[in-house]
């Protein structure tokens, strides 16, 4: 996420890429379990005015301009095949997703 926060002096494409992930929390009866993870890929346009774009919903719009899903297609490829790589580490039974897990519940209440 921290291309979404930080302001680069000079912003290439390799610093507008982010990925954010989202998590699925299942209750197992005895504790908490993650279920799924969803790579949420971004990119953050910088004009008219700084956003961070959703390029997963933005390349489903037909009506995208050639030049912007060039821009976007090339950074999703590039975030997707990051995402893969790292996909063993963010299984349900991986000692990441087991604290996340914990954490999740203390936050919910439960422990």
């Amino acid at each position: 996420m921290g291309n979404e926060l930080a302001r680069h002096a000079e912003p290439i494409d390799a610093n507008r890429e982010g990925l954010m992930v989202r998590a699925t929390f299942t209750d197992t009866g005895g504790g908490w379990a993650v279920s799924k993870i969803e790579p949420l890929p971004t990119w953050v346009d910088l004009s008219p005015a700084i956003r961070i774009v959703d390029l997963t919903a933005v390349l489903a719009d037909p009506d995208l301009t050639t030049a912007k899903r060039k821009t976007y297609q090339s950074a999703y490829n590039r975030i997707m095949t990051i995402s893969a790589s790292v996909t063993p580490a963010m299984r349900p039974t991986s000692s990441v997703n087991r604290v996340a897990a914990r954490s999740a519940a203390a936050i919910a209440g439960r422990s």
